[in-house]
């Protein structure tokens, strides 16, 4: 069959009747439709004005969590996998080698943040600039103040029913074996600034992407109760992670809850636990 001529193919005015040959197969084109109606082959773009727009193409979360979020579930399944080493090193020291297991603990999680934030710095570089201050900053040590009477409350009652004293926790057992100049380091400094950086910084930047801030909130509050490995104090640590990463939000930087999580373990170990410097 003879291959039909340029000038046949190409319509220039989709008013036209005249039989334009498909390249393809060389049947008559109707110039009602983008295809060829013998073959589908297509021979010009769409006509939105007939045919009208399709549904726009939505990914999935799977797959926006899976590109979008990578580096923030990379990042919590190495510190998880690093936690579940570090926690079986530290059953095998013993209780005596309790604060040595927090140090390890704390060197650890700062060198993966250290790392995964340089890799990945062009997404938070921005977290480390100006501060917006707004009635979120000026609302922040209130309900800071707020949360700290509802985990006292919490704890406390949790204490008398379960017959726990303080003295015999994990924490309590932890301030009792380390110089306070090297608790208020491990418990109040590194996890204000390491944590923040990892959680607050990394983490709800790539899942807020990925999954719209509502639902960024709850999977960066749960990977930081998870990260705690505390169940009767995991459902106090959402509601601070969930605190934490609204400030975030609003001031547009990690200093306000890097302060806020320093005051928060400050007040912990001074007035709950009545360790001094």
């Amino acid at each position: 069959m003879e291959e039909p001529r340029a000038e046949e193919t190409r319509p220039e005015e989709p008013g036209q009747t005249a039989p334009y040959r498909c390249k393809y197969c060389g049947g008559s084109l109707d110039l009602r439709y983008h295809f060829c109606v013998h073959c589908a082959v297509t021979y010009r773009a769409p006509d939105e004005n007939v045919y009208g727009k399709g549904p726009p193409f939505v990914r999935s979360l799977e797959w926006r969590i899976s590109t979008e979020g990578r580096a923030a579930v990379n990042l919590f399944c190495i510190l998880a996998m690093g936690l579940i080493c570090l926690a079986g090193l530290r059953y095998a020291m013993g209780k005596e080698q309790l604060g040595l297991s927090l140090i390890l603990t704390d060197l650890f999680v700062a060198a993966l943040t250290i790392g995964f934030a340089a890799s990945n710095w062009r997404s938070i570089a921005h977290l480390f600039g100006g501060v917006r201050v707004n009635s979120a900053l000026a609302l922040s040590l209130p309900i800071l103040a707020i949360l700290l009477c509802v985990n006292k409350g919490y704890h406390d009652f949790l204490s008398s029913i379960l017959g726990i004293k303080k003295e015999d926790t994990e924490i309590g057992e932890i301030l009792g074996s380390l110089d306070p100049a090297i608790l208020f380091v491990t418990i109040c400094v590194f996890p204000a600034i390491f944590e923040e950086i990892g959680f607050r910084g990394l983490v709800q930047e790539k899942m807020v992407l990925a999954a719209g801030p509502v639902l960024g909130f709850a999977a960066t509050s749960v990977l930081f109760v998870a990260l705690h490995s505390s169940i009767l104090s995991a459902p106090y640590l959402f509601l601070l992670a969930w605190f934490l990463s609204w400030v975030r939000a609003r001031t547009g930087s990690l200093y306000p809850p890097m302060l806020l999580h320093f005051v928060h373990n400050f007040v912990v170990v001074v007035v709950f636990y009545g360790v001094r410097p």
